[in-house]
C-alpha cells in the first residue's frame, strides 16, 4: 500500500478526461485508485486541455504522453530529465540484450534501411510509433500522425518471433521492486524467466539517478528464452489492468522524483 499525504507533499494532482470519460485506462485507474492512497477524491482536479493546468512544479499530470510532455516544457525542464530512458543503451554490455541493433536517424532509415526492422525512437518517449517496418514503401502510413524532424536518432533492431509479451511494473524498492506484471500480446499462457528479469531489474541498480517507477516490456521467444523490448519511464504509461491503488503509487513515485529534480536542476540554472 503506497499511503501518501498530498497536502503534506505539496503536490497536486490532475487528471485528464476527454469529454465525460477518462483521457484513457490510466487517467481512471489513477483516478480510482487515489481515494486508496488516502487521497481524497475531491483533491484530484480534472480538466481537458492541458493549457488548463498551471505551468508550475509540484504538479502531477495524468495525462497523455504529449501533453504531459507539453507540460514538462512550460515549467522549464529539460528533455534529458524526463525522456532518456534507453533499454539498449542502459543494458548495454550486460549481455541481456540478445537482439542485434544499430543506433541511426529516421531519415538514414528511410534512405538505406533494411528490412525488416524493428524501429523506435532513441531517447524521445513515443516520439512516433514503435513498429516493425517490412518495406520502406510502408513508412508514410506507420508515420502518418507523425510530425517532427526527419533526423529524430532511432534504433534499428532486428526482428525476432516473440510468442508472448508482458509488461513489468518497476518501483526501486530494495525488496520486492516488481509491483505488477501484465500481459499485453501473444500467448498468456507463455511467461516470462522470473529469473531473467530479475537479473535485469539488478543489473539496472547500478544506476542511481534511474527514474524510481519504470516499465520493463519482455517478450518470451519462439525458443523458449526471455529477452527485453523496451523499457518506459513511469510519468506516464498505461494502466494495463494495474489496479488502481498500486497503480496511483507507481506513478506518484516517479512525479515526486520528477519534481525534486527539477527543482534541484532548476537551482542549478540560475
Amino acid at each position: 500500500m503506497y499511503r501518501h499525504n498530498i497536502k503534506e507533499i505539496g503536490m497536486l494532482v490532475y487528471v485528464q478526461m476527454h469529454g465525460n470519460t477518462f483521457q484513457f485506462d490510466g487517467a481512471y485507474a489513477a483516478y480510482e485508485g487515489a481515494e486508496h492512497n488516502g487521497i481524497k477524491v475531491d483533491d484530484i482536479i480534472q480538466f481537458r486541455d492541458i493549457m488548463e493546468v498551471p505551468a508550475r512544479p509540484g504538479i502531477m499530470v495524468v495525462a497523455s504522453i504529449e501533453d504531459t510532455r507539453t507540460f514538462f516544457k512550460r515549467i522549464g525542464m529539460e528533455s534529458w530529465e524526463y525522456d532518456a530512458m534507453d533499454a539498449f543503451d542502459l543494458l548495454r554490455g550486460s549481455g541481456l540484450i540478445k537482439r542485434k541493433y544499430q543506433e541511426s536517424t529516421l531519415e538514414e532509415f528511410m534512405k538505406f534501411g533494411k528490412t525488416p526492422k524493428f524501429i523506435k525512437p532513441r531517447y524521445v518517449t513515443k516520439g512516433f510509433p514503435s513498429g516493425v517496418v517490412s518495406n520502406i514503401g510502408n513508412l508514410p502510413v506507420m508515420l502518418s500522425d507523425y510530425k517532427g524532424p526527419k533526423d529524430i536518432d532511432i534504433l534499428e533492431v532486428e526482428v525476432v518471433d516473440m510468442v508472448s509479451e508482458y509488461r513489468v511494473f518497476v518501483r526501486r524498492r530494495k525488496n520486492n521492486p516488481i509491483v505488477g506484471m501484465r500481459h499485453y500480446q501473444g500467448d498468456p499462457f507463455l511467461v516470462p524467466s522470473k529469473n531473467y528479469i530479475t537479473e535485469v531489474i539488478n543489473y539496472l541498480r547500478r544506476y542511481t539517478d534511474l527514474a524510481s517507477a519504470y516499465t520493463l516490456d519482455v517478450a518470451v521467444m519462439a525458443d523458449g528464452t526471455t529477452q527485453v523490448v523496451e523499457m518506459n519511464d513511469g510519468w506516464s504509461v498505461g494502466s494495463y489492468g494495474l489496479d488502481g491503488e498500486t497503480y496511483f503509487g507507481f506513478l506518484l513515485d516517479r512525479w515526486l522524483q520528477l519534481m525534486e529534480n527539477g527543482k534541484a536542476n532548476a537551482r542549478q540554472r540560475k
